[in-house]
């Protein structure tokens, strides 16, 4: 997404009335304010959105925001359920708090498949495949691919690796 796309839909949240929540990054990190989009209660996992239009996994003391290109080792969890779920749960998410449906253009689903696809967890690395065979596939998850396929966890991971590069 362009970055003035991205600035038109943090203006349209000055525009909402939104009521934020103010919470301290990791480690006591600075303030981030944000307002609860959706709970996925298998992944255990509550997301939100930061008043700078970024997703936001909601702890119990603090957050994380995730601006596109962010590592996204945290919201590896997201896995856990289907693509078609995770996003029909965020979209029904910003409906109920009146936030445009564009947000979810700027969930890093790619960034987390390619990580999980990268992690050294052979339930990251599974989870994160099996969900790479039901999205669209960007360069990056491509390559992410091609790194499973030639240096996976297990030789499993590897061969199901090549079969989807092998698969456009």
């Amino acid at each position: 997404m362009d970055t003035e796309r991205h600035r038109q839909l943090v203006a349209s949240l000055t525009e909402l009335s939104i009521p934020w929540r103010v919470l301290h990054g990791p480690d006591n990190g600075p303030v981030i304010r944000l307002t609860p989009v959706a709970s996925l209660e298998t992944a255990r996992l509550d997301l939100g959105i930061s008043s700078d239009g970024w997703w936001v996994r909601i702890g119990e003391k603090s957050a994380s925001e995730f601006p596109l290109g962010h590592e996204c080792v945290f919201l590896l969890p997201i896995l856990e359920v289907t693509p078609v779920e995770a996003r029909q749960r965020l979209l029904e998410g910003l409906q109920i708090k009146g936030i445009p449906e564009e947000f979810i253009e700027l969930f890093p689903f790619e960034d987390v498949v390619a990580t999980g696809l990268a992690s050294e967890s052979l339930r990251w690395a599974s989870l994160a495949l099996d969900w790479a065979k039901l999205i669209e596939r960007s360069p990056k998850v491509a390559q992410a691919l091609a790194a499973l396929a030639d240096s996976g966890p297990t030789q499993k991971l590897r061969h199901e690796g090549r079969r989807l590069l092998k698969r456009k």
